[in-house]
């Protein structure tokens, strides 16, 4: 599989950044988890096998969404796209999930929900979710091919850390997001995770690498990696267009005597 960061601020962006999105591939399938404002990627490099899924209907997750319609509409016209997109997107709120599915008849797409009693075959890719605590239905989804696991978090509190670290167990990258800082002293009346916290939760799921996003437009990105290595070793800040590459681990076969 490979990761490639899309967007990483929220809940507005500033001048060379995204909202929130991340692209996972392997083989011709393309995965994207979420996608915010200006992650929009080159279309037509995945088009024909590509599969939206939404963690959330705040509107900072999903902005992009409607691009991603009317290009289905546009390059299917073209004859350049023969598969519908797929999207994936919770049930509520209701109003939310009907008017990204119906806001336009022309689209050439297909529609699914999400949930915790779900998964998702994508190819090699196995896709399922974890409900996490948030004011609107939201879920963290976990991307796996059966030898390298992402997760990524979605928007929570740390009401769900022990779910969350769980669901999250042994991931090869933890996408977490990081919101806050503790020194602004805001995490008991917020629904998101300080840095501090995403750290912890790498700490308890026993991740390999842990890759902070969901900043605020003007804050440092050194003071989110110092406080989350507090308490986890291995962080890494995202940035849009890092790319991380994760091969299936090569199994050698010996003869015998």
């Amino acid at each position: 599989m490979k990761l490639t960061v899309l967007g990483t601020q929220s809940p507005i962006a500033s001048v060379g950044h995204h909202g929130p999105g991340f692209m996972v591939q392997s083989g011709d399938n393309t995965i994207i988890l979420d996608c915010g404002t200006h992650s929009l990627v080159d279309f037509a490099r995945c088009m024909n096998n590509l599969h939206i899924f939404i963690s959330h209907l705040h509107c900072d997750h999903y902005s992009d969404i409607f691009a991603y319609q009317y290009g289905s509409t546009a390059y299917r016209n073209l004859g350049l796209l023969t598969n519908p997109i797929n999207i994936y997107l919770p049930e509520s709120p209701a109003k939310d999930a009907d008017f990204i599915m119906n806001h336009d008849n022309l689209q050439f797409t297909n529609y699914n929900s999400i949930g915790e009693d779900k998964t998702y075959k994508i190819g090699d890719m196995t896709v399922s979710f974890c409900k996490t605590t948030h004011p609107v239905e939201t879920y963290a989804m976990k991307v796996s091919d059966g030898d390298k696991t992402i997760v990524y978090t979605a928007d929570t509190n740390f009401a769900s850390g022990e779910k969350l670290a769980g669901f999250a167990k042994n991931a090869d990258i933890l996408i977490c997001e990081s919101s806050l800082l503790e020194e602004y002293n805001s995490p008991a009346i917020s629904s998101h995770l300080t840095a501090k916290q995403a750290g912890q939760l790498a700490n308890m799921a026993g991740a390999n690498t842990l890759l902070l996003t969901h900043f605020w437009h003007n804050e440092s990105l050194e003071n989110y990696k110092a406080e989350a290595e507090k308490e986890f070793a291995n962080v890494i800040c995202a940035t849009e267009g890092k790319v991380f590459d994760l091969p299936k681990r090569k199994i050698s076969l010996q003869r015998g005597m």
